[in-house]
């Protein structure tokens, strides 16, 4: 007996069988007409499926005979596939391959056998379609061709059946991810008729799934919109593959009406047209925009969602597989990013940070760790807050939720926020800034120095102080002493050098906090008080006086720059003390 040697590409050939899933799987109708259709054609008592892996042949479908698995070194198929063309033994027991084969010298007593081999169309022959009889005989020339045709015909059946497994596959995830995503979605088929609704939609409609599976969609429309005109009821009617917008009256299961938009698109669902409608309440806006009838309506943002495809979101959307890589970008993450979204396929958090450029963490200069994208543990992560620089800045809002999906398991979700941020930076500048002069306010001087002495940085203060400012107050008016202020403030911050900070520390009280020691300190508040001296105001000429002090950690520099102002003005006013 001779065992059949491997094919010159058997590890691809064993990559495209078991790609097609089909070892080892039940019986199916499909393939066993063919082996009896063979049968009757040939008229032969029994004919075989085979697919032969690393160590067997393995029997699909089978007529005459009932076997499920040989040895593949026992197996005639394993020669069948080592040939494009039908392999065909007019008798066995003649034939020095096969005379001594247990197959041939015991039950069934294999005579004759004729194989054409299954041949994939990428090239790889994965088993064959075999005739066998107990006596010797041939096939002519148009029996062969036949058989090779019906070795196509089981090919095309094993494609078919791959890819009719993929679409399910495919199906059974697509709901997994559908099923807890944060919008109410409604797929219904070409006839109308409901095919899935995920849990944010059993929850708007008041409705379990399974109440409204296979039942027409309309069933939830409120029956002013019945007529197929009004609503989307038709993949096939569909202008594009765009998603459009929509705006529907629907009742719920207690006869509450409310009114839903949201996003339509086309999809296949099951193989087949569908479509799927992204939806949420807005009920309560349009009666309150019905109430402002002074004001103009607003039309309610779209979500412009497609599920389809997740193609449009309002907000940004990427999809994480299980190894915490983008398996999806919307258009909206890419127009933040100012990326093509499909550039961020495949890629980890590390890679695409390092795509996009720089993003600053809020509240630094720093580049935001990617590391900080990372999967929660648990639940839901803390949301983060960065600015992008590219391709304009602004301000984003990133939280990340789990899915119950295994390929899928993670949704990021983005939202723009500059407007707010930009919003909160103006108001904390108002909070400290003192609105006479427009300098720093006490506040922002005194964050300024705990900052400073809290780093370990070498920092003085410098406490001023306008010398009988009370005088010009009583004599000339609160106008003239604002006028004053506002024109020491001016030149004390000339003065300064960039990166000190002057601020207004209260009444005619101004504060320095000054990078370097008190000798520059002194330098910088005895040019002050010379340029204070030779200013010309409502109230003629005005002195001030000054208080020099070093910023030591666990001490209280402003407290020392006080003693040592009150020593100044106690010396005679106009000078320098420190």
């Amino acid at each position: 007996m001779e065992a059949p040697a491997r094919p010159h590409d058997e590890q691809q050939r064993l990559a495209t069988l078991r790609a097609l899933d089909i070892l080892d799987s039940e019986p199916e109708a499909a393939f066993d007409r063919i082996t009896s259709l063979a049968a009757t054609l040939f008229r032969v008592p029994t004919v075989l499926i085979s697919l032969i892996d690393e160590t067997r042949q393995w029997i699909k479908a089978t007529h005459g005979i009932d076997a499920k698995e040989t040895a593949r070194d026992l197996s005639f198929c394993g020669h069948a596939i080592l040939q494009a063309e039908p392999l065909v033994v007019q008798d066995a027991s003649a034939d020095a391959r096969f005379s001594d084969n247990p197959f041939v010298v015991d039950e069934p007593k294999v005579r004759f056998y004729a194989g054409a081999p299954l041949t994939t169309p990428n090239g790889h022959r994965i088993g064959a379609l075999c005739l066998i009889d107990k006596r010797p005989r041939d096939l002519t020339p148009l029996e062969r061709q036949v058989l090779s045709d019906m070795a196509a015909l089981v090919v095309s059946e094993i494609e078919l059946r791959a890819a009719r497994r993929q679409k399910a596959r495919e199906s059974a995830e697509l709901q997994a991810l559908l099923r807890d995503f944060p919008v109410a979605v409604i797929v219904a088929n070409d006839d109308n008729a409901v095919q899935f609704m995920n849990t944010e939609a059993e929850q708007l409609l008041g409705y379990e799934a399974a109440e409204l599976l296979g039942q027409p969609y309309t069933r939830i429309v409120h029956p002013e919109e019945h007529d197929a005109s009004t609503h989307v009821a038709n993949a096939a009617r569909m202008p594009s593959s765009r998603p459009l917008p929509v705006t529907r009256t629907l009742v719920r299961k207690n006869g509450e009406v409310l009114t839903v938009q949201g996003t339509a698109g086309r999809l296949s669902w099951g193989g087949k047209p569908a479509i799927a409608v992204a939806m949420r309440d807005v009920t309560v806006e349009l009666r309150e925009e019905e109430q402002r009838a002074s004001e103009n309506r607003r039309v309610v943002s779209e979500m412009r969602l497609l599920l389809a495809a997740f193609d449009v979101l309002p907000n940004g959307v990427v999809l994480f597989d299980q190894s915490f890589r983008c398996a999806y970008a919307n258009r909206a993450v890419g127009e933040m990013l100012g990326v093509d979204p499909t550039t961020l396929i495949g890629r980890t958090p590390e890679d695409a940070a390092r795509l996009v450029g720089k993003l600053v963490a809020r509240g630094t200069k720093e580049p935001i760790s990617p590391n900080a994208w990372r999967k929660p543990t648990d639940a839901e992560a803390e949301p983060q807050v960065f600015s992008l620089v590219r391709p304009r800045p602004r301000v984003i809002r990133r939280t990340l939720h789990k899915l119950d999906s295994s390929t899928h398991p993670y949704l990021s979700l983005w939202s723009d926020i500059t407007h707010e941020a930009i919003a909160l930076a103006r108001s904390q500048e108002e909070a400290s800034t003192d609105p006479l002069t427009g300098l720093p306010n006490r506040r922002a001087a005194a964050s300024r120095l705990t900052q400073a002495l809290s780093h370990g940085s070498v920092v003085a203060v410098v406490l001023f102080d306008i010398d009988h400012f009370k005088r010009v107050n009583d004599t000339l008016g609160h106008a003239a002493g604002d006028q004053v202020i506002q024109r020491v403030g001016q030149t004390l911050q000339a003065c300064a050098r960039d990166g000190d900070l002057i601020a207004r520390w209260g009444g005619e009280e101004f504060i320095g906090v000054l990078r370097g020691t008190t000798e520059g300190a002194r330098k910088f508040a005895e040019r002050a008080r010379l340029a204070v001296a030779a200013l010309q105001t409502e109230a003629g000429s005005i002195t001030i006086s000054a208080g020099v002090a070093a910023g030591v950690a666990g001490s209280d520099p402003v407290k020392l720059a006080d003693e040592k102002l009150y020593e100044a003005k106690r010396s005679g006013r106009n000078r320098v003390c420190g």
